[in-house]
């Protein structure tokens, strides 16, 4: 588990941390070796070099938030993966959502959901290999065309429209 800092100075934030934190503590307590932790987790930030090479080994990646933007980090980690390997688990709730229409979706307050999700991504990476891999290409490719400077032409389009439409009303 990855945690970069962000928006720290929120008590939602700080709630949630704490109790991620307070569940690796559990997990590892129970599960772990000394010196073989079950869950590594780290609150820092990340080299995006060392990032890059984090999201090529991540079988699966989960991205569950319960409401937010677009969670750019979906879409680094498929532009990661222009092989077609890996799997997205992806909550229905984030910005991304409508893009990655590939992801393996789920609702990140019900955890069946998630559950299902996630066994039906790891399951289709030993079951269905080239299915799995079709749906990560259509994801990069989504990923790589409809890029930031796309969105910004687009944009400004949609703002010279309206101006048209206003100075002829």
């Amino acid at each position: 588990q990855l945690a970069t800092p962000s928006r720290e100075r929120l008590d939602h934030y700080k709630a949630t941390r704490s109790k991620v934190e307070e569940a690796v503590g559990r997990i590892n307590g129970r599960f772990a070796r000394v010196g073989h932790p079950v869950v590594h987790y780290q609150h820092r930030g990340v080299a995006k070099s060392l990032l890059r090479c984090y999201y090529r080994m991540a079988d699966v990646m989960l991205v569950t938030p319960f409401k937010d933007g677009m969670n750019l980090v979906a879409k680094e980690y498929v532009a990661c993966h222009d092989d077609g390997s890996g799997a997205l688990v992806l909550s229905e709730f984030a910005g991304a959502a409508d893009e990655l229409s590939q992801a393996y979706l789920c609702n990140p307050f019900d955890i069946e959901s998630v559950k299902a999700a996630l066994l039906n991504a790891l399951t289709a990476l030993d079951d269905a290999p080239s299915a799995m891999s079709q749906r990560m290409l259509a994801m990069h490719q989504q990923v790589t065309e409809h890029d930031v400077q796309l969105w910004s032409q687009s944009f400004l389009s949609c703002l010279r429209h309206a101006d048209a439409e206003e100075a002829g009303a």
